[in-house]
């Protein structure tokens, strides 16, 4: 029989224990998972205490330490919609959110209008308010569907513009979903809430068509604007540069068709898996094998001659 102090002995040394396996093994990348990570910033505002941790072998930068599954649901299940949004009850709020977020889908789509097709079926994995969605079902006349966490989007996107949108996350709506593939699938302003945006990216791409087009947006660590303290926020947790983005989404399965770089601090990918045939219209990209320096300057370069400046 151990007495009780010895009881307490052993539960603290587990602690202990579990404290030092959580800050040693898991600050591996998760991207490369190399062991070498080191501080890139720390951001300390009111009550909001954070690292920013870059992997020295790829680039990749996570925040550390992690918050549990539960606060993370829980977030986006309650104040996300306001705290981002500033999205209230009443119906001015309302209104200006879906105003300016119509305004930004249509911009987004116009990046990569000539790659989609007419009448396909497209889902969105953080539907949000359903702007994007709605844009594609009317300029392309496509079957849409939306997966959304915040309960407040989702029946905005629903009684607003008459989108299908399941009220969870992506691993349990692809878990119940019947639909065996979609020709397009959005993930916009998505991947850097995420602590592993690799599996979710290898989940999406079993549920594309052979020919199925990915959109990915996610704000450019490269940008001039990284360099500013409100880049790094509290709900983003993963922070990609062009380098790092194009690694994830080859390790993923897919390979990159076109990329846009506009003037704000974001960049955007449309992807197609890997053993899809090549089309006429697809860029010819021979980034991968540059260092992440010249990734990202030739990056910027293609997107300002070919894309959107």
């Amino acid at each position: 029989m151990h007495s009780k102090q010895e009881k307490k002995s052993v539960d603290s040394l587990s602690h202990l224990l579990d404290d030092f396996f959580m800050r040693t093994l898991t600050t591996s990348c998760l991207l490369c998972d190399s062991p070498q990570t080191e501080l890139y910033y720390h951001k300390s505002q009111n009550t909001y205490h954070k690292d920013f941790r870059i992997c020295t072998s790829c680039g990749y930068v996570f925040t550390w330490p992690r918050i549990s599954v539960e606060q993370y649901l829980s977030y986006y299940r309650g104040d996300y919609a306001k705290d981002v949004y500033a999205l209230g009850e009443d119906e001015a709020s309302v209104e200006e959110a879906i105003s300016w977020r119509t305004r930004s889908s249509k911009m987004k789509i116009d990046f990569f209008a000539s790659f989609y097709p007419k009448g396909g079926r497209a889902l969105e994995i953080g539907s949000g308010l359903g702007t994007f969605l709605k844009e594609l079902r009317d300029r392309f006349h496509m079957t849409v569907r939306g997966v959304e966490l915040s309960p407040q989007f989702a029946k905005i996107a629903s009684q607003r513009f008459g989108i299908e949108t399941f009220l969870g996350d992506a691993s349990d709506f692809f878990k119940t979903d019947k639909r065996n593939s979609y020709d397009v699938i959005v993930m916009d302003q998505v991947l850097e809430h995420l602590y592993d945006p690799l599996s979710l990216l290898r989940e999406v791409k079993k549920k594309l068509t052979p020919k199925g087009l990915l959109y990915v947006g996610v704000p450019n660590l490269s940008s001039p604007a990284a360099a500013k303290p409100d880049f790094f926020i509290p709900e983003h947790v993963s922070y990609f540069s062009p380098h790092t983005l194009a690694l994830l989404v080859k390790q993923a399965g897919f390979r990159i068709i076109d990329v846009a770089l506009p003037e704000f601090a974001s960049m955007h990918f449309l992807l197609q898996p890997q053993e899809a045939r090549r089309s006429s219209r697809e860029a010819r990209h021979r980034f991968l094998p540059l260092s992440a320096k010249d990734f990202d300057t030739a990056f910027a370069s293609f997107a300002d001659h070919h894309v959107f400046s």
